[in-house]
Formats: structure tokens, C-alpha cells, sequence
């Protein structure tokens, strides 16, 4: 499913399976848009998958750190940072992803 939203682009794909399911939600924006709406944005997906492991990847003028609140966003929701990499791309900004899963408990 895509989806359009003022200058925002969305997918969503969901591919259910016995013993696993893979779902994923694929948005651009700018980096101009209100952060903490793609935050929020962000913890609803969360809160309709409930996803076991989790994978955010961003992409943003080197400085932007956009990423910085990713966590803070996703860990209150039950899910932990268990891994980020980050790479500068001159021509781009830096990518930066992230590897969340659930907390046991």
C-alpha cells in the first residue's frame, strides 16, 4: 500500500508467513518536516506491528542527527537498541541504522 501525505511519501508491505511474518513501512519526508511527528509516526508503527526485532534506517544532512531520538521514541514502547552503524557519504549525509528488539521479560 502507498500513500501520499502533502510532500511525504509512505509504503507499507506486509508479507504474513507460518512461523514468521515480515512487515515493512518505508517513508521519505524532508528534513524540514516536525521531528517529533516523524517520531510519532515512528511509535505507531511500532504499536500496530509490535514487531519483535526492528530496523530504522535515516538518512540526513551530515549534523541533523535526527537519529539521536529514534531511541528515545521506539524504547519506551518495550523495545531496545541492541546495535547502530553509521556512515558519511559526502555527496548525501550520513545513514545512519539501528537494530532494535523486544525487551524480554
Amino acid at each position: 500500500m502507498n500513500g501520499l501525505d502533502g510532500n511525504r511519501y509512505s509504503t507499507v508491505h506486509v508479507t504474513p508467513e507460518d512461523g514468521f511474518s515480515y512487515a515493512s513501512f518505508e517513508c521519505v519526508g524532508s528534513v524540514y518536516d516536525d521531528r517529533e511527528e516523524f517520531f510519532e509516526v515512528l511509535q505507531k508503527v511500532v504499536k500496530i506491528f509490535r514487531p519483535a526485532a526492528l530496523s530504522v534506517s535515516t538518512t540526513c544532512p551530515t549534523g541533523h542527527e535526527i537519529w539521536r531520538g529514534v531511541a528515545k521514541a521506539i524504547e519506551p514502547l518495550g523495545m531496545r537498541l541492541r546495535s547502530r552503524a553509521a556512515d558519511e557519504f559526502p555527496a548525501t549525509g550520513t545513514v545512519v541504522s539501528q537494530a532494535f528488539t523486544t525487551r524480554r521479560k
